[in-house]
């Protein structure tokens, strides 16, 4: 979790960093604000994608969990009837 507050922040950052210097640069307001907007878009869209990524590999780790976690039970089960069994 603390990574991806960590490449938050660092997005963030960036993302500011980015438009304070298109805010500076020696273009008409109009053209700047254009600039800004199709780069936010693709900051989004990389986000959007990334997030997306993440998700994925979440999901995937939680089902390897789930998994797991079944197979451990199962096992658990198994044994406890055949202690069970030994006592009986």
């Amino acid at each position: 979790m603390k990574a991806l507050t960590t490449l938050t922040v660092a997005l963030s950052i960036t993302a500011i960093g980015f438009t304070l210097g298109l805010l500076f640069a020696p273009n008409k307001g109009s053209k700047t604000r254009n600039k800004i907007s199709k780069k936010s878009h693709k900051y989004a869209d990389y986000v959007s994608e990334n997030f997306n990524n993440l998700m994925d590999t979440v999901s995937d780790s939680v089902e390897n969990i789930e998994s797991k976690t079944a197979q451990l039970a199962k096992q658990v089960k198994a044994e406890a009837k055949k202690k069970t069994a030994d006592l009986n």
